[in-house]
Order: structure tokens, then C-alpha cells, then sequence
């Protein structure tokens, strides 16, 4: 799985990034959604980067 996370801190701190490996307590809120349609890389001319377009 290729997972993406946003988390907060009790601080109020928020950060993002890959998900290699968690554990949770006392809560856990997953939201999964499929895409309908195909998700592919286009490169952005502005920045270089290969962002993906749906």
C-alpha cells in the first residue's frame, strides 16, 4: 500500500507525508476513496514537477 498521512500534535502542530509505519491509540479515523478516474503524471511547466492530473 502507498499511503499518505496527515497527522496533529497536541501541541497543534500538523504534518504530512508517506505512512512507512504507525501505531495508534486510542483512535484511528481512515477515510478510502477510489478515484474514478485514472490518475497519471503530467509535468507542471511553472515548477518541473511531475504532479498528477485527474
Amino acid at each position: 500500500m502507498h499511503a499518505h498521512v496527515a497527522v496533529g500534535r497536541s501541541d497543534g502542530a500538523a504534518h504530512g507525508g508517506h505512512l512507512m509505519e504507525a501505531h495508534v491509540r486510542p483512535t484511528l479515523e481512515v477515510i478510502v476513496v477510489e478515484s474514478p478516474e485514472q490518475l497519471r503524471r503530467e509535468t507542471d511547466e511553472e515548477t518541473g514537477l511531475a504532479l498528477i492530473r485527474v
